[in-house]
């Protein structure tokens, strides 16, 4: 019998921490489109995101951070694009634009994980539409 080596998974070359604000007024049309909120445009390119990530099987880890009047975080560093994707989509409107607030939450949470895989690419995607309340 054949003994299959487990293959040791590599460290993430990158980690992304992805802030999107969940303020009120992300509620709003997308660009006067009846049909398309702001959350929606947002779903959109995020599911897009983790699609390309996933083919071009880029080996990122990604947090989410949702903002409005408080700073919620979503999930630890991952790799798993699908369960991402599945807290995007279930982001709701509402609430003030604590940007500022979650851009250092977002910048504590690099430092961390840059502890633990020194040679990471830090990154941070924001997704507002609205000025720091």
């Amino acid at each position: 019998m054949e003994l299959l080596k487990q293959e040791k998974k590599q460290d993430p070359i990158e980690a992304i921490v992805v802030i999107f604000d969940t303020s009120g007024s992300m509620g709003s049309p997308f660009f006067g489109d009846k049909e398309l909120s702001r959350m929606g445009a947002v779903n959109c390119i995020f599911s897009a995101f983790a699609d390309k990530t996933l083919a071009f099987e880029l080996n990122h880890i990604v947090k989410l951070i949702c903002f409005s009047s408080s700073i919620v975080d979503q999930c630890d560093f991952t790799d798993d694009f699908n369960m991402f994707i599945n807290l995007v989509d279930g982001a709701n409107a509402g609430g003030g634009t604590r940007c500022f607030d979650a851009l250092m939450y977002a910048v504590d949470a690099l430092v961390k994980i840059k502890e633990k895989y020194p040679g990471i690419i830090p990154r941070i995607i924001a997704l507002t539409d609205g000025e720091d309340t």
